[in-house]
């Protein structure tokens, strides 16, 4: 017989659920006394009959809980993934936001961003890209159906610094055949346009992962060769298993590896 003070869970299957053990030490008071279990979600959970290991679901069923997260987008940092409270706060500042929003975490350094003003939801996606870091910071819009999966994009927008650049050569043609020392020139920075600020040029540019991602290039006039220094706001580093800059070698869709695991032994310390 079932312990009387645990309370039964509404069934609306005709089937029996299988019968509960006759002592039930673990599960006693449960719901009361656990803080990390709703006792309201809890209490609706039911049995239902399975077949083959397999839970049938309607369509309606399905998208039941699809409007609770119809704001949300789901993002990724190209590289490592970002420390939690720095990305929220850089996202804060960086949108400008009207709402709130609820960054929360996914497998393999996938954030769910979850937005409650549609103006905030329809501005992060269509006014990218965007460069959290220094680093592209990738947006996919969710659905009910939505699997994360990095992209393995053939190229990827840049920012570098061309530094100490020369007056004379701050033109369009002068500051495209210097950056295409580097990369595909896309844009540059809004305050080197206007020549307020001119300690570096700053540059978008489109990579590839046999970019050189030079440190030092050179113009030339007349046969004189002079050399200039490019800073990079955040530089790729090839994936060791595949070359690819899109992604770490921990999650290479070709040949990951994987991280040790660290063994912690009884006085609390990694082994490992």
């Amino acid at each position: 017989m079932a312990d009387p003070s645990f309370p039964p869970l509404p069934s609306t299957s005709t089937s029996s659920p299988p019968p509960l053990p006759t002592v039930l030490p673990l599960w006693k008071n449960l719901i009361t006394t656990t803080p990390k279990i709703s006792s309201d979600f809890s209490h609706s959970l039911s049995f239902v009959p399975t077949q083959n290991f397999t839970a049938n679901c309607t369509a309606d069923q399905f998208v039941a809980g699809a409007p609770e997260w119809s704001l949300s987008l789901v993002g990724y940092s190209i590289g490592k993934r970002p420390f939690y409270e720095s990305l929220l706060t850089t996202i804060t500042k960086t949108w400008q936001l009207k709402g709130d929003i609820s960054l929360l975490t996914m497998d393999e350094g996938f954030f769910l961003l979850k937005f409650t003003a549609i103006e905030d939801y329809e501005h992060a996606w269509t006014g990218g890209p965007w460069f959290f870091f220094g680093k592209p910071f990738i947006l996919q819009k969710w659905s009910p159906d939505f699997v994360p999966k990095r992209e393995e994009f053939p190229s990827i927008p840049l920012w570098i610094k061309i530094i100490n650049l020369p007056l004379s050569l701050w033109t369009p043609e002068g500051i495209s055949k210097l950056a295409s020392c580097v990369g595909i020139p896309i844009a540059v920075d809004a305050l080197r346009t206007a020549k307020t600020r001119l300690t570096f040029a700053r540059v978008c540019a489109q990579v590839t992962s046999n970019s050189p991602f030079h440190e030092k290039i050179f113009y030339c006039v007349d046969g004189k060769s002079s050399p200039l220094r490019v800073q990079y706001d955040w530089k790729p580093e090839r994936c060791s298993q595949c070359g690819s800059i899109m992604h770490p070698p921990t999650l290479c869709p070709k040949d990951p590896i994987i991280k040790p695991t660290a063994i912690l032994n009884p006085r609390g310390r990694s082994s490992s």
